[in-house]
């Protein structure tokens, strides 16, 4: 007949059933409840009255380890501002940084929160640091203000996800007005010039490059270029 004890009746550790008859076994288990990391010892004591060799000790260690510094998500920029005119050039692609601000490994996904079709992201994962390159089509899109949200998620973050806003901006195609539409110069040969007369020249919603050409050489412009609205 056997009984078992714990030498320092230590709250993480203990053994069941805690007395038997040989052949017999003992299930240890361990608790970790509330332990801050460290290493902790205590002695399971095997005593029996009709053993010459009572009592046998059996040491216990149990090491409780840091966690591992989770991974996180760090973007660059946190958002995107995007324009371009309606039917026009579409705006230059842009680079979203995605970064491991913690520790381990980071794997990502990107999705867009609308799915809008005018709104691309590549490459759809990856593992940090990435680069994603965000583009903008404007096919089909009359002027308005869009709004998305790329959305960056991992199952290794403890930010996850992180959300990136993107707005997009399509101006009205610009149409260029003069006034008046026409002029008309008087003159008498071989006196003065005839006086300067002005033609405004105005840019409707955005500002764009003009330029103004003559094919007569009598007629002086000045200036034959400019930007402005």
């Amino acid at each position: 007949n056997w009984s078992i004890s714990e030498a320092h009746n230590s709250d993480w550790l203990s053994a069941t059933p805690g007395n038997g008859t040989a052949p017999s076994g003992v299930t240890v288990s361990i608790t970790r409840t509330n332990l801050p990391p460290g290493t902790y010892v205590d002695t399971l004591v095997v005593s029996s009255g009709s053993a010459s060799n009572s009592p046998q000790r059996a040491p216990v260690v149990y090491t409780v380890s840091t966690p591992p510094t989770p991974a996180e998500i760090s973007v660059s920029p946190t958002s995107f501002d995007f324009s371009a005119i309606q039917s026009g050039p579409e705006p230059f692609a842009q680079e979203l940084q995605i970064d491991n601000a913690g520790g381990g490994i980071l794997s990502w996904s990107i999705s867009k929160a609308r799915n809008s079709v005018w709104l691309g992201a590549t490459p759809g994962n990856g593992t940090a640091p990435s680069t994603v390159n965000v583009a903008i089509t404007t096919t089909g899109l009359v002027p308005d203000t869009y709004y998305d949200t790329l959305v960056i998620t991992s199952g290794d973050a403890s930010n996850s996800p992180v959300r990136v806003p993107v707005n997009y901006t399509v101006f009205p195609a610009p149409s260029i007005l003069s006034a008046p539409e026409s002029l008309v110069f008087t003159g008498d040969e071989g006196g003065a010039n005839p006086a300067i007369q002005l033609v405004l020249i105005s840019v409707s919603d955005v500002s764009i490059s003009w330029s103004v050409s003559k094919s007569q050489a009598w007629l002086g412009l000045s200036p034959v270029a400019d930007t402005g609205n």
